[in-house]
């Protein structure tokens, strides 16, 4: 059952704790074999260190599956800690911040409009580039390939009703993002990416189109946008609009919290 959490790390001082670092303290409490370390699709994701928007630091982490959060709690037992470079830390009881079934997902029929707000930067890779542009194809057909690989639910084909998927409003800013991440021979690597930050606001008029890719939509609240999102890139809030409520006046798009590898992500 997708499932985002808060797990509070006591005492951290998040300014001393680069982007990357967050991923590789927690991707051994699910990772158990060589092959799930190395595979490309992930059934969880880290963020980096955040707030909880109540004085607390820690990291949110999204489980997909039930072996997912079955590890996950298992290692946020009381008294377990947490090594994060030279600082090693105590961790809070987790909190549930979001959860629904794959079931209760694909139950999301009657919504034509979605607000994308990406909390920390969303980045597009293809080869050895990325690009801080989203588009709507790339967004869904990700989502849909996360579903495919987790979910116990069926989705139908949606390659040939991507078209009218659109772009209706914008307000994004690109970034860059130092990171170092792992070649495909093993070697570690430092590269800069580039990210975008902000909302997107994506909208579907027609009705079989939108029965299809609402479900895939939301699915972003928990396994983020783009690519290395189990890095936490891509962090991503998911407002959706049902379209009996697009005949009132227009709302405005959500305007996004500054972002950083210690910001508030509320």
């Amino acid at each position: 059952m997708p499932t985002r959490w808060f797990l509070p790390i006591h005492g951290l001082d998040p300014r001393r704790v680069p982007l990357d670092f967050a991923h590789a303290a927690f991707t051994g409490w699910f990772d158990l074999t060589h092959a799930e370390h190395t595979a490309n699709d992930k059934p969880y994701a880290v963020s980096p260190i955040t707030s909880d928007g109540h004085g607390g630091v820690g990291v949110e982490i999204a489980t997909l599956t039930e072996v997912a959060e079955q590890r996950f709690v298992a290692r946020a037992e009381p008294k377990a800690v947490v090594r994060l470079g030279n600082q090693t830390r105590p961790v809070g009881r987790p909190r549930v911040m979001l959860r629904e079934s794959w079931s209760e997902l694909a139950r999301h029929h009657d919504d034509s409009r979605w607000e994308l707000n990406f909390l920390t930067p969303a980045t597009f890779r293809s080869g050895d580039r990325s690009s801080p542009l989203p588009q709507p194809r790339t967004i869904v057909q990700r989502l849909a390939r996360s579903w495919r690989a987790w979910s116990d639910s069926a989705i139908p084909p949606i390659d040939e009703v991507l078209a009218s998927l659109w772009v209706c409003d914008l307000d994004l800013h690109s970034t860059t993002i130092p990171l170092r991440i792992s070649r495909r021979d093993g070697a570690r690597q430092d590269v800069t990416l580039s990210g975008a930050l902000g909302t997107l606001v994506l909208r579907c008029d027609e009705p079989a189109t939108a029965a299809a890719v609402g479900p895939l939509v939301r699915l972003a609240a928990f396994t983020g946008v783009g690519s290395m999102t189990a890095k936490g890139l891509g962090v991503t809030r998911v407002r959706a609009h049902r379209r009996s409520a697009l005949a009132a006046t227009p709302e405005p798009i959500m305007k996004p919290h500054p972002v950083s590898a210690h910001a508030s992500f509320r």
